[in-house]
């Protein structure tokens, strides 16, 4: 076998790009040059695409930026000793993280054993760490806390993608488990994020939509809600994400909400009085406006050098750096030095019949080996 279809049957087959670098970068262009390449069905996490569709940043970067918006949020679940609060609080806290994304844009695939930490620049307290557990397949773990009431949310997040001509869909497997302190009080979510689907590739308009459903239950509280996620055209013709949803205890409906992302939810009491609440204002549930900060993430790099080349900003610098400036070549260029380095370290551990290290931060939960929960060590110093 050549090494080149040993390299495409490891690390899928490289698609080739014919752009120019510069500020002049059509997305369209782009996308005319490659789309004999893909076949439909095709999951985009297995091919390796030039990197004018990548993001300067790493996915474990895209993660900590959409999970801390709001995150401040959290610390609303002990304002209130009522379940339905509680839950409505927990929902408040969710509804942040579906941000805006760029059309046709990925993050980097972050390398086996990559790291991230930061902490919110406003707020020291508020603390998100990340690592690469798993290459093949890609799936981060992650942990974010609040120092403040110890509350801390775990999660691990696998993306798959499928290409479909005109279209392009993302799927977030893995969930997640909101802890309240030392309690038996866990949140639990089905999926991450709902799936996105990028249209209009080739005819239609484009637009990125977000099409399905997220759960969040409570086993000990009874509660369950449900939001449900659509792109909808507006009075002004306008693409919105639109979000409604439901909170139920049982059989029985207590609350709605609708509302769109970015902008405003309100709430609807249904089988529930109404219940005063000091982060809910009469029927209004979120007002992205005068209500969620703009994120600014402030990154920790330890001095330990062994830890600190496998942090995202340091394994990406050079490509980061590039892409911001739209020199794709350059980009292209040290992406490949990295896969091509991983690539090594992968043969090399095969040769020897060595399996892949242990993660760094991370550790899986003992007694269910299919069990997605993985759980930051107890030693790590979160100071």
């Amino acid at each position: 076998m050549s090494k080149k279809k040993e390299k495409e049957e490891e690390e899928g087959p490289e698609i080739k790009v014919a752009i120019q670098s510069g500020e002049d970068f059509s997305f369209w262009t782009a996308m005319k040059s490659i789309i004999g390449q893909i076949s439909i069905g095709a999951d985009i996490t297995k091919l390796r695409l030039p990197s004018c569709f990548c993001l300067p940043e790493s996915l474990i970067h895209t993660v900590a930026f959409k999970r801390m918006h709001g995150f401040e949020f959290v610390r609303d679940v002990t304002k209130t000793d009522d379940p339905l609060g509680r839950m409505l609080a927990v929902v408040r806290w969710y509804l942040p993280v579906i941000t805006d994304d760029e059309f046709g844009k990925k993050p980097l695939n972050p390398i086996q054993g990559e790291l991230f930490e930061c902490t919110s620049a406003d707020d020291d307290n508020l603390h998100f760490v990340g690592e690469q557990i798993s290459h093949h397949p890609p799936i981060t773990a992650f942990r974010l806390v609040d120092k403040q009431t110890g509350i801390f949310y775990n999660g691990t997040l696998e993306v798959t993608t499928s290409f479909g001509g005109n279209s392009l869909s993302a799927s977030w497997i893995g969930g997640g488990k909101l802890h309240i302190g030392d309690t038996d009080e866990i949140y639990e979510w089905n999926r991450i994020y709902p799936p996105l689907v990028a249209r209009g590739f080739i005819l239609g308009g484009r637009r990125m939509s977000l099409e399905g459903d997220v759960t969040i239950t409570c086993a000990k509280t009874g509660m369950k809600a449900v939001l449900m996620y659509d792109t909808v055209k507006d009075k002004n013709k306008e693409w919105v994400r639109a979000v409604e949803g439901k909170i139920v205890h049982g059989k029985n409906t207590l609350v709605t909400f609708k509302g769109v992302s970015g902008q405003v939810v309100t709430l609807s009491w249904k089988k529930a009085s109404p219940i005063s609440l000091p982060f809910v204002k009469g029927d209004l549930l979120l007002d992205w406006k005068t209500e969620v900060k703009p994120v600014e993430l402030k990154i920790k790099v330890p001095e330990d050098e062994n830890l600190a080349k496998m942090f995202s900003n340091v394994v990406w610098a050079v490509t980061n750096e590039a892409l911001e400036r739209h020199d794709f070549e350059a980009a292209d260029a040290a992406k490949s030095v990295i896969e091509e380095e991983q690539r090594t370290l992968r043969l090399t551990r095969e040769q020897n019949k060595e399996g892949l290290p242990a993660p760094t931060w991370f550790v899986k939960a003992e007694g269910n080996e299919q069990s997605r929960d993985w759980f930051l060590r107890p030693d790590f110093n979160m100071d």
